[in-house]
């Protein structure tokens, strides 16, 4: 659900009376989700009816000749993963289409999504360590080599959503922008980022970084929330896009990339990484599927799985296999049933 704060000035009264500067502008909520329900209760218990109106409805629904180009401002958070995951900002313009006057303002104002390749061993590692239960040629008889290919593309799929050092970086960060108070919405539904790094260190990019910079542009001064790995933690942390065949660089080389950002009926987007160094003709391509994530906020697993086999009473052997690299020891396979040989 994506908020809104809808904020218009009241014309002058004829007979001036005391006043702060809250209760000259009147301010609309809008707010799908039940939480409306507890907004204007709060609202109720402050005495701010007579300012603040809750408006229980999808921004894109409305049709109020109250509200049409007649707002000064709205605020909003419309910002998700990797700046334009869960579609939200799309609303946000349509808000922007429906309501604001001309000359009105926009928080946030812009914002940048901000790549920069990485290097990290270790976690390239237990991602791919994670796939090997499925290259066993003989597992109590079963042979599952055959599905390790699809495992690696399943799991380097996930995006990793955790925070993570900034030193691991290879190169200056690369920017796209987005203009709300002028973009349209099919520009946020098609993302052709092209995009080049100079490489500062030598290493091997394990993926990328992603993070966003979101600007408001007041009157008097101009705010920034930043995502960024060096910036305080966000409750959005970071996100990184892996890919399952590192490319090696040296410092000094360029490395052209390209990431598509294409928006689906799961209202999030299909994403694809290309990274290409053009002077050795080696490139890495992958795909993601942001609707699958894989959270690892402030936690460092050992990457091994562990392996263990109980009988029940009939003689059937339960094979169990967890995974110690989640924070609770999720099972994250049950294989089968083997009957216990006799002795």
């Amino acid at each position: 659900s994506c908020f809104f704060f809808l904020m218009i000035r009241r014309p002058p009264r004829s007979t001036p009376k005391p006043s702060s500067a809250a209760s000259d502008v009147y301010k609309r909520q809008i707010e799908a989700s039940n939480i409306a329900i507890a907004a204007r209760k709060l609202i109720e218990s402050n005495k701010m009816s007579d300012i603040i109106e809750v408006i229980q409805e999808r921004v894109e629904d409305i049709n109020d000749p109250r509200l049409t180009k007649q707002i000064d401002v709205i605020v909003s958070e419309p910002i998700g993963t990797m700046l334009f995951n869960e579609r939200m900002l799309e609303s946000y313009v349509i808000a922007r289409n429906k309501f604001l006057k001309p000359g009105g303002k926009m928080y946030p104002t812009e914002a940048y999504l901000c790549i920069s390749p990485f290097y990290d061993l270790n976690l390239h590692n237990e991602q791919m360590h994670k796939t090997t239960f499925w290259n066993q040629e003989n597992f109590y008889g079963y042979n599952l080599s055959v599905l390790q290919n699809q495992a690696i593309q399943e799991k380097f799929r996930q995006p990793i959503i955790e925070t993570y050092d900034p030193k691991t970086h290879l190169s200056i960060e690369a920017q796209y922008k987005v203009d709300f108070q002028n973009c349209t919405l099919e520009q946020l539904q098609n993302i052709d980022f092209k995009f080049t790094f100079r490489i500062l260190r030598v290493g091997l990019i394990h993926g990328i970084g992603a993070w966003f910079d979101a600007y408001f542009f007041g009157t008097d001064q101009t705010v920034v929330l930043s995502s960024s790995p060096a910036s305080p933690r966000t409750h959005w942390s970071q996100i990184r896009l892996l890919l399952a065949t590192p490319l090696g660089v040296n410092p000094g080389q360029t490395v052209d990339g390209n990431l598509l950002m294409k928006a689906n009926k799961e209202q999030t987007m299909d994403v694809k990484l290309s990274l290409c160094i053009n002077a050795l003709k080696m490139e890495s391509v992958q795909e993601y599927d942001l609707k699958d994530p894989d959270y690892r906020w402030g936690y460092y697993g050992t990457g091994q799985q562990t392996y263990s086999q109980s009988y029940n009473d009939n003689g059937l052997s339960l094979i169990h296999i967890s995974e110690p690299t989640r924070p609770e020891r999720i099972s994250y396979a049950v294989f089968c049933l083997k009957k216990k040989k006799n002795t």
